[in-house]
């Protein structure tokens, strides 16, 4: 008798892995310290301001800025009174606009003969 060796059988193929995409690490965002922050300084601005009139300007004290915005709002109006862009297109949509609105207001509030209350809006 002759001995024959056997080779051991081959050892099975490793799993495939399956690649995932990269995925950048997400930086963290920091938000409590932002709204400290930002809570800190609307307490400092409070503090320096108390008791001043901060909104309230008469009309005849404008700064330069003031006087340019209202420059840009004048050219602006006065542009809006001739161009086809602001009458055709904006005014197109903005009449199409309140025509589905006073249709939905029409409708969801109208009253159905067999039952007294409009169909939403009422509690």
């Amino acid at each position: 008798m002759s001995a024959t060796t056997q080779t051991p059988p081959a050892p099975p193929p490793p799993a495939i892995k399956e690649e995932q995409p990269y995925i950048d690490p997400v930086r963290k965002r920091h938000t409590a310290k932002k709204l400290l922050g930002v809570l800190a300084a609307w307490l400092a601005c409070w503090g320096l301001l108390r008791g001043t009139q901060t909104l309230a300007m008469p009309n005849q004290e404008t700064t330069p800025l003031h006087e340019w915005l209202n420059q840009v709002r004048d050219n602006f109006q006065l542009m809006a009174q001739d161009n086809w862009f602001f009458h055709g297109v904006l005014g197109g949509l903005g009449a199409g606009f309140n025509w589905v609105v006073a249709l939905l207001q029409s409708h969801l509030s109208s009253v159905t003969p067999d039952n007294y209350r409009p169909h939403r809006g009422m509690l």
